[in-house]
């Protein structure tokens, strides 16, 4: 009997150690982003963050009228959202939960959600993108932009425009990435998220062509035509469904951001000097 029980005894334990280690080298989705938010690198952008940005954001105010002044919140979506496409989604993330935990704005709350959703779609976490944004989209499709100014409509319409596309929500993404055209000038986005919807709804000739156009269109940023032609010249040597995500890589939500340092709408470019300030002094020390 002694020896029964000790055989259930290591068959037990050594199911246990198994569990264990299966558990530990896949890590659900949830507790890589904990992982994510709860480093030193995070802790120490987070702190220095809160130190840095609101006085290097109240001088940007001081200095400009008050058809331009910006909210804070805002300030952080449009930094938050430059990490996420430079790959630096730890600090994006930090950015967007000093948002929920300090906003009094409901909708900014939920742009922070929407922010961090595109962070979690960059590291392969649509599942738990999904259920971040479940409340926030609903929300904001009630379009709260009555008392924001000019900047700030352009920034909601460009963060809810890019998370649709990761979303694959493509009705949403033309509506939003229209409006940010109107807003900033800058129509590729439209055109481009308006060949994907082509070629997610089966229409795959259609939306190549539109897709080939811009690849040759010159006001279209250059490393966003080589991103694409790149794209098509893989997409021809392959067979069968075209998965309508490879036309937004990182580098074409980067090269957005940068145009619009250049965008000629009152007050954009400044703002955008502002932000550059900020990346700056927050991603000098990142390795």
């Amino acid at each position: 009997m002694k020896n029964h029980n000790l055989f259930i005894s290591i068959i037990f334990g050594a199911t246990l150690i198994f569990l264990s280690a299966c558990s530990c080298g896949h890590k659900t989705e949830r507790e890589q982003y904990e992982d994510a938010t709860s480093g030193i690198k995070y802790s120490a952008y987070k702190t220095l963050s809160k130190e840095v940005f609101p006085p290097l954001f109240k001088t940007y105010n001081s200095k400009s009228p008050d058809s331009l002044k910006v909210q804070l919140e805002t300030g952080r979506l449009v930094l938050g959202y430059f990490w996420m496409c430079s790959g630096k989604t730890t600090f994006g993330f930090a950015e967007g939960n000093i948002i929920k935990e300090n906003s009094k704005d409901e909708a900014f709350k939920s742009l922070a959600k929407l922010m961090i959703a595109i962070g979690m779609y960059e590291n392969g976490w649509k599942t738990l993108a999904t259920e971040e944004t479940k409340d926030a989209t609903a929300m904001l499709e009630k379009n709260p932009e009555g008392r924001y100014v000019k900047i700030e409509i352009m920034m909601i319409q460009l963060l809810m425009g890019t998370y649709s596309v990761y979303a694959k929500d493509f009705d949403a993404a033309k509506f939003h990435m229209a409006g940010f055209g109107t807003m900033s000038g800058i129509h590729w986005p439209y055109m481009l998220v308006d060949a994907m919807a082509d070629i997610e709804n089966g229409d795959l000739q259609t939306g190549l062509k539109k897709v080939k156009a811009m690849s040759k269109d010159e006001s279209v940023p250059k490393e966003v035509r080589e991103s694409l032609a790149t794209t098509i010249a893989e997409v021809e040597a392959k067979t069968g469904d075209v998965d309508s995500a490879l036309f937004w890589p990182r580098a074409i939500s980067l090269a957005l951001y940068d145009q619009l340092k250049s965008a000629g709408q009152a007050g954009i470019s400044e703002f955008m000097n502002t932000m550059d300030q900020a990346e700056g002094s927050l991603g000098e020390d990142d390795d």
